[in-house]
């Protein structure tokens, strides 16, 4: 079975890889599949947050789309959720 994904924009797509207690940690991919980087739940500033790969590349548009997808799953922890589904 594989994981729904989430489209955030154009170019990128979320995927659930991990759910936790509390929290879910979803991967950020290109729409060639390359790994992008990490949504998870970051305990300090008590929000989630995107942990990118070590070289990675975004334009302001995708800058957007992951801001967009942050608010999100911080409204939904907020709101008592625990993920966001596709």
């Amino acid at each position: 079975m594989t994981t729904p994904e989430i489209q955030l924009g154009k170019y990128m797509v979320a995927r659930l890889i991990e759910t936790r207690p509390k929290t879910a940690v979803y991967g950020v991919f290109s729409k060639d599949d390359s790994r992008l980087g990490i949504i998870k739940w970051f305990g300090p500033w008590r929000q989630y947050c995107f942990f990118c790969m070590e070289v990675s590349v975004f334009s302001s548009g995708c800058l957007r789309d992951l801001d967009k997808f942050l608010v999100t799953l911080n409204k939904a922890k907020k709101g008592g959720l625990e993920c966001v589904k596709s």
